[in-house]
């Protein structure tokens, strides 16, 4: 037991106060000579006895009224097993504040107690902090006095769209806490609960008591759009393409018809209504025409209201690159053909602008003109070729190199291939009939090539030489016996690749094959610098932004969904030079300016796993504190620190205690005189 109010322990001693009384006002008995009457003697004993037993009970019911009061005035307390101490306290929020907890759960949204249980704690008083519950902390405020009215930070808090973190949140709570030299500290977790708790969880220090407050009571069903795929990494402007969306219910009880519009700068694109299974996904492909060259802002959107509404919209960035200058040029002609009527099939493409000059190098007097160069079956490239294609990789420029029935490969080892840091050719190559065996799918350039079975879609190549790799080299293609069909190599600005065999139907079938164009397609916009569909991050996560030329000393300017302005700052990730943006806490767009220009654009969605609003409570650690209907969160929480009050109860008693004195002391004047005898003289 402790005492909260212990400067009135002085008032003990007024439980004396009615036994001095009662000593100082006994009245003592005189012996007056009376004529022998035994009856009367008997009678006045029984009478006397009975007085003294009441005396006696008053005298307990008054020391222990008062006593019950001067008690009260102590604010007496029994000491909880969980908190030691008393006096000062310092009391950590953590405070969910992630996508989930906006969500409408029947009459009440879990956001909008945080605010009020947060000043409840306030006003139990002690010292108060607020700790995030994300990555960051820079929301957070170390404790205080909690005098006056709650601060700004207690009393404005609203959901962002990055999820709960809460080991990191543990971990600056605990640093908070272990500064403290209050009495007893704790933690309280206003969460809606809905993370299943990570293994990692911090295991807290001596001294330190965790409390977890539930916003929620229920678990509610809750619609999300979880995936986008476009079906052609790289897009052609004014093709068709495609869009697969996935659809996801989580914890539903039936079925629910829903419309799903594509919209690309708020233009409708595709459109289709869909049902989606109870507890299940749905995926719906939708047809579109691909907009002009250039990044578009999509969104994906459900056209319904369901429990959080964060999750029924998918931001995401389209890029269709624009046109790009091509450079065939080598000895082997018929190379040329098949690629100039892959790029530009009968003259009619909007990607490429191919121009076909077949000959020796020395021919094309600007190579800077072009985007993309395919050099194939040169004889003898010399070493000024090889300076000129290595200048133009370094600036910027792709290159795919293709050997030739006629190659010289001592000159190709001699001249042209060490400067992209491969060896050299075995003469005469290998031979016998393979297959494509493995393909790199996740590659950007050669993603859905080869879908289906046929005898095109996986060429067979007859002959192609061997090649020793260098450094930092990688096989994207390999035959049936393991030889690289088709080779990246890693350089410092553009890219490069090289196939070690001849465009000629009499070494592989692959330029006849279904896979031929759609490959030189994609291959050449990639190589020429087109950027693959980004994929849209996770709010919470950096976006890295590419440098524009000449613009690293500076830094841009992004423009964030909610039109909050922040700062893109150079950093090096990965060996290269590039922006980075770490506050995208909101979903939707984002925005590079330099010189009041956009010149790139970002999309952040919510979490997935904000989207399942099923409960979790009892599977987090701590001790779930529960509010009473008629007590506040204040008096709850003082009983959790310092244990029941038992004031009340003492009051009670001290009533009850006068209430019997009055009956008894009632009863006692009642009570009629004995009058005594008088002796009659004769």
């Amino acid at each position: 037991m402790t005492f909260l109010a212990p400067a009135f322990l002085i008032g003990l001693a007024l439980a004396a106060l009615p036994i001095l009384i009662h000593l100082l006002g006994r009245r003592r008995l005189k012996r007056q000579p009376f004529s022998s009457l035994e009856f009367l003697r008997r009678l006045q004993t029984k009478r006397m006895r009975r007085l003294r037993l009441k005396q006696i009970l008053l005298l307990i019911l008054r020391t222990l009224a008062v006593l019950a009061l001067a008690l009260a005035f102590l604010r007496p307390a029994l000491q909880t097993a969980v908190l030691a101490g008393t006096g000062s306290s310092t009391t950590v929020i953590i405070a969910d504040l992630s996508a989930s907890m906006s969500a409408r759960r029947g009459d009440s949204v879990p956001v909008d107690q945080i605010a009020e249980i947060a000043q409840e704690i306030w006003r139990a008083g002690g010292e108060v902090g607020l700790v995030v519950a994300d990555d960051s902390g820079d929301r957070d405020n170390a404790p205080r006095d909690a005098v006056g009215e709650p601060p700004r930070w207690l009393k404005e808090m609203e959901t962002d769209g990055r999820s709960a973190s809460f080991v990191p949140a543990l971990h600056r709570a605990t640093s908070f806490l272990e500064e403290s030299n209050a009495a007893s500290a704790e933690i309280i977790l206003l969460s809606d609960f809905t993370d299943i708790p990570p293994d990692s969880l911090p295991e807290l220090p001596e001294g330190i008591t965790l409390w977890r407050i539930p916003l929620a009571n229920e678990s509610v069903p809750n619609l999300a759009v979880t995936g986008m795929r476009l079906g052609e990494v790289m897009l052609r402007p004014g093709a068709a393409g495609t869009m697969e969306v996935e659809i996801h219910q989580f914890s539903g009880s039936e079925s629910i018809p829903v419309l799903v519009t594509i919209t690309l700068d708020g233009r409708v694109v595709a459109e289709g209504e869909l049902t989606v299974p109870e507890e299940g996904s749905v995926v719906q492909n939708f047809s579109f025409r691909v907009p002009a060259s250039g990044q578009h802002i999509g969104r994906i959107e459900l056209d319904l209201t369901d429990a959080l509404l964060a999750d029924n919209i998918h931001h995401f960035v389209m890029t269709v690159p624009g046109e790009r200058s091509v450079l065939l040029v080598g000895d082997d002609f018929g190379a040329l053909r098949y690629a100039e009527l892959a790029l530009n099939p009968e003259g009619s493409s909007t990607v490429f602008d191919v121009s076909v000059r077949p000959g020796p190098l020395r021919n094309v007097a600007r190579l800077d003109d072009y985007d993309a160069i395919l050099y194939a079956g040169a004889i003898s490239p010399t070493p000024a070729d090889a300076r000129r294609l290595k200048q133009f990789n370094e600036a910027g420029g792709g290159l795919w190199l293709v050997l030739g029935e006629n190659s010289d490969l001592a000159a190709w080892s001699r001249t042209l291939l060490p400067e992209f840091g491969f060896g050299g050719l075995v003469a005469g190559g290998a031979r016998g009939v393979r297959t494509w065996e493995t393909m790199n799918r996740d590659h950007p350039a050669l993603a859905s090539l080869l879908e289906g079975e046929g005898q095109f879609d996986k060429p067979q190549v007859a002959r192609v030489f061997n090649v020793a790799a260098g450094r930092g080299t990688k096989a994207l293609v390999r035959l049936s016996d393991g030889t690289p069909f088709l080779i990246e190599a890693p350089t410092d600005a553009g890219r490069l690749w090289l196939t070690p065999s001849a465009m000629d139907t009499e070494w592989t079938d692959w330029p006849v094959s279904g896979v031929f164009a759609p490959m030189m397609q994609q291959g050449i916009l990639w190589l020429s610098g087109a950027q693959p569909q980004a994929d849209e991050i996770i709010c919470g996560e950096p976006i890295l932004w590419p440098v524009p030329d000449g613009a690293w000393q500076a830094s841009g300017e992004v423009i964030a969904p909610e039109d909050q302005h922040l700062t893109a700052e150079p950093v090096f990730r990965g060996g290269r030079q590039v922006w980075i943006t770490t506050d995208t806490r909101w979903p939707g767009h984002y925005e590079l300016l330099v010189d009041e220009r956009t010149i790139n654009l970002a999309a952040a969605n919510v979490p997935a796993s904000e989207s399942n609003l099923s409960l979790h409570t009892e599977a987090w650690p701590g001790k779930e504190l529960r509010i009473s209907d008629d007590e506040t969160l204040a008096e709850t929480l003082t009983q959790a620190r310092v244990g029941r009050e038992l004031t009340p109860w003492l009051l009670l008693i001290a009533l009850l205690a006068l209430i019997a004195e009055s009956l008894i002391a009632r009863d006692r004047k009642q009570v009629a005189p004995v009058h005594e005898p008088t002796s009659q003289t004769e």
